[in-house]
């Protein structure tokens, strides 16, 4: 009984024929026998579900709409829902993918939900790269960097000493 259906139905205690409780629709009060695919199949044709959702989705848009007028006053708000151009998408990428190499973080973190939240939260429009991203192509274009740097000091030096600590 954990699919979320069961929210919208009232559960009856007593057992259908199949042994399965009984449940009535919250919205237009039929009654089924309590499988939950038979559930969602009967919210997916209730016309007065289908109405609530669009009442809740309207509400939710009215009061996204009002939060984002609130805001139109301040100059930030063009530069955040402005796409990214390629270039600076490129730049930010990059930036991240060395933040997680120079502290060893787990490539994986770029897809966890909520590290998307906190960067969408910086800038709406910003799709972060993807794990595949992060652990080839960006660690490959940073790899190539450092090695350019390295050379680059090679061939100024005449002595360089090396020293690990291990």
């Amino acid at each position: 009984m954990s699919d979320p259906a069961w929210n919208e139905f009232i559960k009856h205690p007593s057992k259908t024929s199949k042994g399965h409780p009984g449940a009535e629709c919250r919205y237009c009060e039929h009654k089924l026998s309590g499988q939950a695919q038979r559930l969602r199949a009967h919210l997916k044709s209730c016309q007065k579900y289908q109405n609530f959702l669009a009442q809740k989705n309207q509400n939710e848009f009215t009061i996204l709409n009002s939060i984002t007028q609130e805001k139109q006053n301040y100059p930030i708000d063009s530069y955040l829902l402005q796409p990214l151009s390629s270039t600076e998408k490129k730049t930010i990428d990059k930036k991240i993918a060395r933040a997680f190499y120079a502290n060893s973080i787990p490539h994986i973190l770029i897809e966890n939900k909520f590290f998307i939240q906190a960067l969408k939260s910086l800038h709406p429009t910003y799709d972060p790269p993807s794990y595949w991203m992060i652990s080839n192509n960006l660690l490959k274009e940073e790899y190539d960097t450092v090695q350019e740097q390295i050379q680059k000091i090679y061939l100024n030096e005449k002595f360089i000493s090396i020293s690990t600590d291990g």
